[in-house]
């Protein structure tokens, strides 16, 4: 009768040990998607305001409209903001160091050089400002689409290892 409530004790700690793993991994799971969730929105806005500061540069040198101008400075403001919180925050992996920090690419260092032109342009006003912005958003947007797709494949590759640690629990 007491090796039987040993066994029995054994068998609800085990249990309960799983349990915990499949709850700890499930919640790992739900982690890591709101994380990689936020991060690939962040990323993919980039490209977004690239696009849409281009385009109110445009916008501004063609109406001298304040308003134009004010929007383009607070679009600007939010890229620079958004570009900062993403190189410190998520490029850990060797895979979004080597797109924004590391040759051929170097991401960040483009996107630097972009926010100068845009402030260059932003305190002068001139087209030639303006044209070198234009020129250097269609060859920064491929580099901010590899990016996103960076941060979606370590999304992906993380959540299959965590669901093949659920298959596991399951197993």
């Amino acid at each position: 009768m007491r090796n039987l409530k040993y066994i029995y004790a054994l068998v609800f700690a085990s249990l309960a040990g799983w349990a915990l793993f499949a709850y700890i991994t499930t919640t790992d799971i739900i982690k890591n998607q709101q994380s990689y969730a936020n991060i690939i929105n962040m990323t993919g806005k980039q490209r977004m305001l690239s696009q849409k500061i281009t385009l109110l540069a445009y916008r501004f040198y063609e109406t001298r409209d304040e308003a134009h101008k004010a929007h383009l400075i607070s679009l600007y403001t939010s890229m620079q903001s958004e570009h900062a919180y993403i190189t410190t925050r998520y490029t850990q992996s060797d895979a979004t160091k080597a797109i924004y920090f590391n040759e051929p690419v170097q991401l960040n260092a483009k996107v630097e050089q972009f926010f100068s032109l845009v402030a260059k342009f932003i305190d002068e006003e001139d087209l030639a400002s303006l044209y070198k912005i234009e020129s250097y958003s269609f060859s920064l947007l491929p580099l901010l689409d590899d990016a996103v797709t960076t941060f979606e494949q370590e999304s992906k590759d993380k959540t299959e290892l965590l669901l093949g640690r659920e298959l596991f629990i399951l197993a």
